[in-house]
C-alpha cells in the first residue's frame, strides 16, 4: 500500500464515520464502505487497521438499524455474512482490535429481531468456544497445561470478547454466558487457589510474576465480565427489545422483566459464592477490588432481589476489607473507592435489606460510614458524608419505626463523629454535608421525632451534652457563648432551607480563632437573646395545637388591646 493510499484511506475512514445520517439513507454505499473497512482492516500499515476497526465500531453504533435490516436487493442477510465470515478479518488483527471488531457486530446483532439474536452470538463465539474448550479438555488432562501462561492468555482474550458481546447485546448475550459460565467458575477457583499458594510462598510480590499475573488477570476480567453483563442485561436499550417491549401488552413487558431479573439472579445465586469465598480467603494484596465493584453492580441493578443474601456478602467482604481500610488512609486506595461505592449501592438499593442484618453487621456498616466521612481525601470523604446523609434521611423518611432503636445505639457516637470532622480543618471541603447531617440529628431530637430519657434521647440532655462535648474540647472558648450556639443549633434546625443554620456554624468555627478567655459580658446578651427566641419559637409551636396555650394568656391579650 503506497503512502498515498493510505493517506486517502485515512481520510475516507475519517469522513465516513462524521455522516452516519447520509450512510443510514444509502444502503449500498453503506454497504460499500463496510466492505471497504474490512479491506483496509487487512492492510499492515501501522494505524490502519486501528483506525478500519475503529470506523468499523463507529458506524455500527450509528447505523445498525440499517445494516441488521433485510434488503431487497441482498440474497441473503447482510448481517450474517459478516458473522460467517468473520475469521477473514480476526484472523489478522490484534487482540485489541479483536476487542472492536466483536464489540461492533455485536450492536449489529442488538439491532436484529431478539428470535435469532443468541444464535448469531453464538455463531459468532463459534471459534472462541472451540478454542475454550480445547484448553479447558488439556487442562483435565493435564491440569499444568492450564497454568501455562499460553493458555491463561488465550482464556483472557475469549473473557474480553465476551466482556465486548454483553456489552453490545445485553441479555441477548445470556444463552452465550450460560454455556460459558459453569466452565468459567472453575478456572475461576482453580486460579484462585493456585495465587493463593503462589503467595504464600513468595510473598505479595510473586503477583507481578508474569506467570502468576496472567492468573489474576483472568480473575479480574471474569469478574468484569459478570459486572457488564449484570450492568447491560436488565437494560432494555436494544432497538429492537424496545420495540418488542412497547408493542407488547404492560403485563407481559413486566412478566419479561421480572424474567430478566430472576435469569441474573440465578446465575449470582451460583456464582457468587466462590467469589466471596475467594476474596475473603486471599491475602489482603491479593484480593481484587473488582469484587467490590461487581456488588455494587449487582445491588443497583438486582435492588430488593440481593437482599436475602446481603448477610453473606457481609460476612465474606465486609470485616476483611475494613480491617484493610481502617488502619491508616493512603492503603489500598482502588478499595477503598469501591468499597465506598459499594456503601452508596447498599443504602440506596437494599435499604430496608440493612435492618434485617444481625446487630454486628449493621454495626460495621455504619462505622464504615464514619470511616468514610473521616477520610483525608476531599472526594472520598465528601461521597462517605453524602451516603450518610442519604442514609439518615431514608431512615426519618422510610423507617420510622426503626428511628428509636437505632438512635439508641448510634445517635451520640454519629453526634460526636460529625462534630469531630466539623471542627478539623482538615475537613473544611465538606462542610455542606458535615452541617446537613448534624441538621438532621438535632432534627430527630427537636421535632420530637425520637423521645426516649432512658437513653438520654431529649432535647434537654442533647443540649447539655453538646455543651459539655464543645465546652471540654475547646476550654478557651467563654461557656456562656458554648450555651447560646448550642441553643440557636436547635432554633435553626428546623428551618426548611439550610443556609441559617449553616451560617451560624460557620460563624461559630470562625470565632473559635478570634475569641478566648474570660468574655462573659460580651455573650451574656447574645446568650439571652438566644434564649428567648427558643421561648418564643415553643410559644408558636404551642400555639399551632388548640389546647396547648392557656386560656388566660389570650385573655389578658385581648384586654391590653382594649385599653
Amino acid at each position: 500500500m503506497s503512502l498515498v493510499r493510505k493517506i486517502v484511506a485515512s481520510n475516507i475512514m475519517y469522513v465516513v464515520g462524521q455522516y452516519p445520517r447520509f450512510l443510514r439513507a444509502y444502503w449500498k454505499f453503506l454497504k460499500t464502505v463496510i466492505a471497504k473497512l474490512f479491506e483496509f482492516m487487512r492492510e499492515e500499515f501501522p494505524g490502519v487497521r486501528d483506525m478500519a476497526c475503529e470506523t468499523f465500531l463507529k458506524v455500527a453504533q450509528k447505523c445498525k438499524l440499517t445494516i441488521a435490516a433485510a434488503h431487497q436487493e441482498d440474497e441473503r442477510s447482510f448481517v450474517l455474512t459478516v458473522i460467517e465470515n468473520h475469521t477473514q478479518q480476526t484472523d489478522v488483527l490484534d487482540e485489541k482490535q479483536q476487542l472492536l471488531f466483536f464489540e461492533a457486530v455485536g450492536h449489529v446483532i442488538s439491532a436484529t429481531p431478539p428470535g435469532v439474536q443468541a444464535d448469531c452470538i453464538a455463531a459468532l463465539m463459534a471459534n472462541c468456544t472451540k478454542k475454550w474448550n480445547e484448553i479447558i479438555e488439556k487442562g483435565k488432562e493435564n491440569r499444568a497445561a492450564l497454568f501455562a501462561p499460553q493458555a491463561a492468555r488465550q482464556l483472557v482474550q475469549i473473557i474480553r470478547i465476551s466482556q465486548r458481546l454483553a456489552k453490545s447485546t445485553g441479555s441477548a448475550f445470556t444463552p452465550q454466558l450460560l454455556q460459558l459460565y459453569g466452565q468459567m467458575m472453575q478456572v475461576y477457583g482453580v486460579y484462585g487457589q493456585q495465587l493463593v499458594e503462589a503467595v504464600g510462598r513468595g510473598g505479595p510480590s510473586r503477583i507481578k510474576h508474569a506467570e502468576i499475573k496472567c492468573l489474576f488477570v483472568y480473575k479480574r476480567e471474569t469478574l468484569h465480565l459478570l459486572e457488564v453483563y449484570a450492568d447491560e442485561a436488565l437494560k432494555e436499550t436494544s432497538p429492537a427489545a424496545a420495540a418488542a417491549a412497547a408493542a407488547a401488552p404492560a403485563a407481559t413487558a413486566t412478566a419479561a422483566a421480572e424474567q430478566k431479573k430472576e435469569t441474573v439472579k440465578q446465575l449470582v445465586g451460583q456464582v457468587l459464592q466462590p467469589i466471596l469465598q475467594d476474596y475473603r480467603d486471599n491475602t489482603p494484596d491479593s484480593r481484587d477490588c473488582e469484587v467490590l465493584a461487581l456488588l455494587a453492580v449487582l445491588m443497583a441493578r438486582l435492588d430488593t432481589h440481593i437482599s436475602s443474601v446481603l448477610p453473606v456478602i457481609f460476612d465474606y467482604i465486609f470485616d476483611c476489607t475494613l480491617q484493610m481500610i481502617k488502619q491508616d488512609f493512603q492503603s489500598y486506595p482502588d478499595h477503598r473507592e469501591r468499597f465506598y461505592a459499594l456503601l452508596k449501592a447498599c443504602n440506596q438499593h437494599c435499604f430496608s435489606g440493612l435492618f434485617s442484618l444481625p446487630s454486628h453487621q449493621l454495626k460495621a456498616f455504619v462505622e464504615s460510614l464514619v470511616w468514610a466521612f473521616k477520610h483525608e481525601h476531599p472526594s472520598l470523604a465528601e461521597e462517605g458524608l453524602q451516603v450518610t446523609y442519604e442514609f439518615l434521611q431514608n431512615l426519618i423518611e422510610g423507617k420510622k419505626e426503626l428511628l428509636t432503636d437505632f438512635c439508641r445505639t448510634y445517635y451520640f457516637g454519629l453526634m460526636k463523629e460529625i462534630l469531630m470532622v466539623l471542627t478539623d480543618r482538615l475537613h473544611r471541603s465538606g462542610f455542606k454535608y458535615q452541617t446537613l447531617i448534624f441538621m438532621s440529628l438535632l432534627r430527630i431530637i427537636g421535632y420530637g421525632l425520637v423521645r426516649d430519657e432512658t437513653s438520654g434521647l431529649t432535647q434537654e440532655n442533647v443540649t447539655k451534652s453538646l455543651i459539655d462535648l464543645l465546652g471540654r474540647s475547646f476550654v478557651t472558648v467563654n461557656p456562656k457563648q458554648v450555651e447560646a450556639f448550642v441553643v440557636d443549633l436547635f432554633n435553626f434546625c428546623g428551618d426548611s432551607n439550610p443556609t441559617r443554620f449553616q451560617q451560624h456554624m460557620r460563624d461559630f468555627l470562625i470565632s473559635l480563632k478570634e475569641f478566648a478567655g474570660d468574655n462573659d459580658a460580651l455573650f451574656e446578651a447574645e446568650r439571652q437573646e438566644a434564649l428567648e427566641r427558643a421561648r418564643e419559637l415553643e410559644k408558636k409551636k404551642r400555639g399551632q395545637v388548640p389546647g396547648m396555650t392557656p386560656q388566660y394568656e389570650s385573655m389578658v391579650s385581648i384586654r391590653n388591646m382594649e385599653d
